[in-house]
Order: C-alpha cells, then structure tokens, then sequence
C-alpha cells in the first residue's frame, strides 16, 4: 500500500483525499490503517466472509455519495427557519445559524438557553418544554414574543423528540420559523372583533 501511493505522490503535484477501504491481509491491516488514517472509512481482511466484505462496500459507497455534515450545514444556512438539535440535558449539538434574539455570537454547541438567551422568561419556557418533550416522547410547539433592539418578533418552535431503536428519547431536534407577520395579522383581526368595537 505504501509503495502505491508513494508512487502516485511522486508524480503528481497535488493531494487528494477521498474516503478509502482497504481490503488487505490480516498481517498487514494494522500497518495499512495506520498508515492511511483518516482517509480510511474501514479495513476489510481478505480472509473475511463475501457477504461481509460486500456489505461493507455497500457501506462505504453510500457513505461516499452522502453530503458531508458540514456541507449539509451549509445548505441549512439556505432556509429562513433555524433547524437545531439538542441532547438530553437541554444543550445545543448543532444550530443551522445564529439569530439576532441570541446574546451571543458564533457557535452555541455545548450551551443552554440560560446561557444564550436574551429573554430570561423564554429560556425558562424552552427548558419546560424541553422535559416534556423529553418525558413524554411527543412533539410540542408553541410561540414566543422576542423583544429585542431590531423590534419584536415572534417566533413558532416546532420540536421533535429524537429516540433511540428501543423507543427511548436521547435528544431533540426542532425548527424555529419567525411568524411575526402572521402574528401581527392575528392580533389585529382579534382587536377588529372585539365587543367594544
């Protein structure tokens, strides 16, 4: 394996880096996959049964032809809504872009709401609802009023629970679209229907 690649280094003036599997002898996989490290998405030994060796290329063909996470970020960054997911403890694993409602820039992973959000009171509604949405296993949404230096805006959270194949909840996964409009609209048709009009 060594020689092979040693061999196309010699002739070309750029790297490429792809995902690799490897099928190789059993005296030498731990050299190989050392060797190669990242690169490598799985090391098959020549001694292994056919329908393995064939599910794993199956595997590492789909995994090839898979966006990437980070490519998958940054088409999320494409749509007007916010689409996160959070573990079982209520903090940020992922956020597809940051909002002006937020009191910090820049990556929230590893955070709470307590500690990124402006508005207290919403915060302490995401958390309530968080745990229930973690107890009970079923989505919930609802709409919050964000008041900050821009204006007010309202926001509708949609949120899912994410389970594991036993049925237990490890986390969420929620969509955040701003409603403001419509809010606005529900309000003023409200107020034109009240009885002291």
């Amino acid at each position: 394996m060594k020689a092979i690649l040693g061999s196309i280094s010699k002739r070309n003036n750029f790297a490429f880096f792809f995902p690799v599997l490897i099928l190789t002898d059993q005296k030498h996989m731990e050299e190989d996959d050392e060797y190669l490290d990242d690169p490598v998405i799985g090391i098959l030994s020549a001694s292994e049964s056919k329908k393995v060796i064939l599910k794993r290329i199956e595997h590492a063909i789909k995994l090839a032809n898979s966006a990437s996470f980070d490519e998958f970020s940054e088409m999320l960054k494409a749509l007007p809504s916010l689409i996160y997911l959070k573990d079982s403890a209520g903090r940020y694993a992922f956020s597809s872009q940051s909002w002006h409602h937020l009191k910090l820039k820049g990556s929230i992973r590893g955070l709470t709401d307590f500690e990124i959000r402006k508005d207290r009171k919403n915060a302490e509604i995401a958390r309530a609802s968080d745990l229930e949405v973690l107890k009970s296993g079923k989505g919930k949404r609802y709409v919050i009023k964000e008041c900050t230096d821009e204006g007010t805006d309202y926001l509708q959270v949609i949120k899912e629970p994410l389970k594991n194949d036993d049925g237990s909840v490890y986390g969420i996964i929620a969509i955040v679209n701003n409603v403001t409009d419509e809010e606005l609209l529900r309000q003023e048709l409200r107020e034109n229907r009240s009885p002291t009009n």
